[in-house]
């Protein structure tokens, strides 16, 4: 994923977005899914921070479905 997203210095000082991202999904066994994601920022709002400001995010999980076959007998 990519934004961009700028504001007009004629409103309030103006300034600039920018995200990348990026994420996936693995089906690993049975029921069980694995996801991981990353993401950059990069921001500079004079009106808020005088200097460009960044940051990174990083996420991952795993999913478990388990299979209740067993309990409607």
């Amino acid at each position: 994923m990519y934004r961009l997203k700028e504001v007009d210095s004629a409103f309030l000082g103006g300034g600039r977005l920018a995200d990348y991202a990026v994420n996936g999904n693995l089906k690993v066994g049975d029921g069980v899914e694995l996801t991981a994601g990353a993401q950059y920022e990069q921001w500079n709002f004079p009106l808020l921070a005088p200097v460009a400001k960044s940051n990174v995010s990083i996420s991952v999980g795993m999913t478990y479905r388990p299979d209740w076959k067993w309990i409607r007998k």
